[in-house]
């Protein structure tokens, strides 16, 4: 059990410090409000997983596993397809001022 906590404590502590590492770069304030939105989903996530992972008996706990880890997948998939958007649809907003400039 204490395995399990540890790597939990772990893990939330690295994506705690990618956080905070890529909050203080450049960003405009819509890629902001997603990473932030993104990150409480994946703390509340997280936090209903350990709490349900701590009460279950042992072999249920076997059988959390899989909820969890498709659960951290989806919120990462979310977080990468999200930034990703973001980034295109800005692109394209910056190249039809461009062409609005240029006409």
């Amino acid at each position: 059990m204490a395995f399990f906590e540890l790597l939990f404590a772990g893990g939330m502590i690295y994506l705690l410090y990618r956080f905070v590492a890529s909050w203080f770069l450049r960003r405009p304030p819509s890629e902001r409000s997603f990473m932030f939105r993104t990150l409480l989903i994946g703390v509340l996530l997280a936090f209903i997983l350990l709490v349900a992972f701590l009460f279950a008996p042992n072999k249920a706990r076997l059988l959390l596993l899989l909820p969890a880890l498709l659960g951290i997948s989806a919120v990462a998939k979310l977080w990468r397809d999200g930034r990703a958007r973001m980034r295109r649809n800005a692109e394209r907003d910056d190249a039809f001022e461009r062409m609005k400039r240029v006409n």
